[in-house]
């Protein structure tokens, strides 16, 4: 009994769009746990815990920034 064939590869457009949708949640998501790490600073009484909340929500910004910029791949194809 042979294999089954494998399934037809998806369209480099639908690959695309995929791999664009999939930058524009993980985005959103980066967005979000920044957001949250600013409230946690500006709650935060201690310097020192203000401090690594602020360290934080930069680190998810700069990791949204990154998502929300185009890609080389995404340019090339």
């Amino acid at each position: 009994m042979a294999a089954p064939p494998p399934p037809p590869d998806p369209t480099p457009s639908a690959e695309a769009s995929s791999r664009m949708l999939k930058r524009e949640i993980r985005a959103a998501d980066y967005r979000d746990k920044a957001q949250n790490a600013s409230l946690l600073a500006e709650a935060s009484v201690l310097a020192h815990v203000r401090e690594k909340h602020e360290r934080a929500a930069a680190v998810w910004s700069g990791l949204a920034e990154m998502e929300e910029r185009p890609s080389v791949r995404a340019a090339m194809s």
